[in-house]
């Protein structure tokens, strides 16, 4: 389940329209774009994406908004435990040179 959540670079929101009695565009939240790096690493490995290893690349902040529900069905955290799980596997077995962020660091939902 996503949660109803959905990532976009902050400069394809320029003219989005949508329904803002149903979603609305939020900034992302710190662990969020901790979490949202991680599937960019593990995308980047995959495809050797080009755009993904610019925006890791950076220091800055990830161009990204979130667009969520106005009344979203569960927490930020919850709608990212099973990505999380999926990425745990994937950090367990993969090699030390292709772990980004230490699992351990970040919180999980239940922590909330």
């Amino acid at each position: 389940m996503t949660g109803g959540l959905t990532y976009l670079p902050i400069d394809s929101v320029a003219g989005f329209v949508c329904n803002d009695q149903s979603v609305q565009i939020a900034n992302l939240e710190l662990q969020e774009e901790l979490w949202l790096r991680r599937v960019l690493k593990r995308h980047e490995h995959l495809t050797g994406s080009p755009l993904a290893a610019r925006w890791l690349s950076s220091d800055a902040e990830l161009p990204f908004v979130r667009v969520e529900p106005v009344s979203r069905p569960c927490a930020i955290a919850e709608t990212w435990e099973v990505i999380l799980q999926r990425l745990r596997k994937y950090d367990e077995l993969a090699p030390d040179f292709l772990r980004f962020v230490p699992f351990g660091d970040l919180p999980s939902w239940e922590e909330h």
